[in-house]
């Protein structure tokens, strides 16, 4: 068998095996592929996808995937009102003020919640593929050896705000590329099924691709890669949230931060979410000895990662 065809047989087995109400939509590859196969087995969630305006890449994707599935598809409209509305309920859930993840975490809160006022009670989502198939355009360009060994390191820590935004909103999430046989799966693919070459672009998930190839036209099986607050719109809050911070406001809350806190603030958009951050949990603060990070304090919950998942810093030299 295939690794494509092996693939194929366990996204069928997870996907008819545990079918979901609803699913946050980008129709980018993960999430397409989820939508097909459900279709296959005869299951019709209700399909939601947040985007900033009809100008960016998921709404034509998913608003096109949905007619010809003939899915019941909800376009919630997020611009930077709803997105920073919701910011300090999702920065009280994930403990979090780094903007990469708050931009991307806010466009799913927003999405769960449509679900949720739907009467949705589960949902899909496609965490987890562009991890273990090497998704990110990084990733393509590294020595396959290199690749299989990062893949198991990613895998060793991942983590996904999904779950606890849905668990806050009453909604099971369901992600099945992370589903310990997928993982299994993943780590022991060989690099060489994880990426290839089409039409001279190089281009990752290539097994998946190939795996649900017959379901979906062309323009959804070999869609690039587009980062997930790209393709909602979400990104552009790092231009909007200059209207409600001042650069001499930025100045002094810097200032004040380094000096009060110890936490390193990078840019006004980090500044606005901190100011939210600290205003329900005070300043992160690890314990004597634990591994901290030494940008915000706050302990490294996998120091692995080298990343810090309170405020985003990358690359993290631990300290204690």
């Amino acid at each position: 068998m295939t690794a494509a065809a092996r693939l194929r047989q366990l996204l069928e087995s997870v996907v008819w095996g545990r079918p979901a109400e609803g699913i946050l939509l980008s129709a980018g590859l993960d999430t397409s592929a989820i939508a097909a196969l459900a279709h296959a087995g005869g299951v019709r969630p209700l399909a939601v996808t947040v985007c900033w305006d009809e100008g960016v890449p998921d709404y034509g994707f998913a608003t096109e995937l949905a007619r010809r599935l003939g899915l019941q598809h909800h376009v919630v409209w997020a611009g930077d009102q709803a997105l920073l509305e919701a910011m300090p309920d999702v920065i009280a859930i994930l403990r979090s003020f780094d903007p990469m993840e708050l931009r991307n975490s806010a466009v799913q809160y927003l999405g769960l919640r449509a679900l949720r006022e739907s009467g949705v009670r589960s949902a899909w989502v496609g965490d987890g593929a562009d991890e273990l198939f090497a998704g990110y355009s990084y990733m393509t360009a590294m020595e396959p050896d290199v690749l299989s060994a990062y893949t198991r390191e990613l895998a060793s820590f991942m983590h996904f705000s999904a779950t606890p935004l849905g668990d806050s909103l009453g909604v099971e999430v369901l992600s099945p590329y992370l589903e310990r046989e997928m993982i299994d799966f993943g780590v022991r693919l060989s690099p060489l099924d994880k990426v290839g070459e089409r039409g001279g672009e190089r281009h990752g998930k290539w097994v998946l691709r190939l795996a649900i190839e017959d379901l979906l036209p062309p323009r959804f099986v070999w869609r690039t890669k587009t980062p997930a607050e790209y393709g909602s719109g979400s990104t552009r809050l790092e231009t909007a949230v200059l209207d409600r911070l001042s650069e001499p406001e930025f100045d002094d809350l810097q200032a004040e931060a380094i000096a009060d806190d110890g936490v390193r603030l990078r840019d006004r958009e980090q500044a606005l979410y901190y100011r939210l951050y600290r205003a329900q949990f005070g300043p992160p603060r690890a314990e004597p000895g634990e591994p901290r990070c030494p940008a915000c304090q706050a302990p490294l919950v996998n120091p692995r990662s080298r990343y810090c998942g309170c405020c985003g810093e990358y690359p993290v030299a631990p300290a204690t």
